[in-house]
């Protein structure tokens, strides 16, 4: 294609990027209220699962909402971390293993700690924001076989055998 084509001026480019900006806002608060009611129902069924699902979801999406500069979508994100959090330690409620009380201490205590590490947040060297993307990315990675075997899909396929 022509760069000529590119280089041309439209006039509804702003109208076009406010809009885009409210749909992704839409977007992060939809997710949101997806989420945040199926992470407590999670959480209170309980489980060694369910709080590694909730830890990796909890991982993965502060980790995102923390560089996030759109702020409903930031909110949104942080919501459903903290939510996650609050499921981590609910897995742990039941008649959990020692173990699993530790693993929900660990985002109590990163939540506490939060007013002396937070402000450190937005001076981050760029090698540091490359090891937060890849830990995202294994938090992320690690969500989907725990969501697949908390919906049952490894028992359906065992089954079918």
């Amino acid at each position: 294609q022509d760069l000529a084509v590119a280089d041309e001026v439209q006039p509804d480019v702003d109208a076009r990027a406010r809009l885009a900006h409210r749909l992704h806002e839409g977007a992060a608060l939809g997710c949101a209220g997806a989420l945040l009611p199926a992470l407590l129902v999670m959480g209170v069924h309980g489980g060694g699962f369910a709080q590694a699902l909730g830890v990796a979801t909890a991982g993965a999406v502060l980790l995102h909402a923390a560089r996030h500069r759109q702020a409903v979508a930031a909110w949104a994100g942080m919501v459903v971390g903290l939510t996650a959090c609050v499921s981590v330690a609910l897995a742990a409620a039941g008649p959990g293993h020692p173990v699993q009380w530790a693993v929900a201490l660990l985002p109590a205590v990163a939540g506490l700690s939060a007013p002396v590490w937070a402000p450190k947040v937005t001076d981050l060297e760029p090698t540091t924001v490359v090891w937060w993307e890849r830990a995202e990315s294994l938090a992320l990675a690690a969500t989907l076989p725990l969501a697949a075997h908390l919906a049952g899909l490894f028992l359906l396929i065992r089954g079918l055998g």
